[in-house]
């Protein structure tokens, strides 16, 4: 059963992790983090015995505008 504050894969996420903030009301659906919500069948518990081998991964973004300038030129 995922409740509020569980980690979880979401089906069509590839492999990222959320973490649940809240359970809505029925238990069909799950806030995530995000503030994204999804169905609760598309997502995949992770039990504590995997939380060590999460990892985070720092993504650096650049603004449209300036990549469409950079491209152009």
């Amino acid at each position: 059963m995922i409740k509020a504050g569980d980690l979880v894969v979401v089906a069509g996420e590839a492999n990222e992790v959320f973490t649940v903030t809240l359970v809505r009301k029925g238990g069909k659906s799950v806030v995530l983090s995000t503030g994204w919500v999804e169905p609760i069948e598309k997502c995949v518990k992770i039990p504590k015995s995997f939380h060590k081998d999460i990892h985070t991964v720092t993504t650096r973004h650049i603004n449209f505008d300036i990549m469409e300038a950079i491209l152009t030129n």
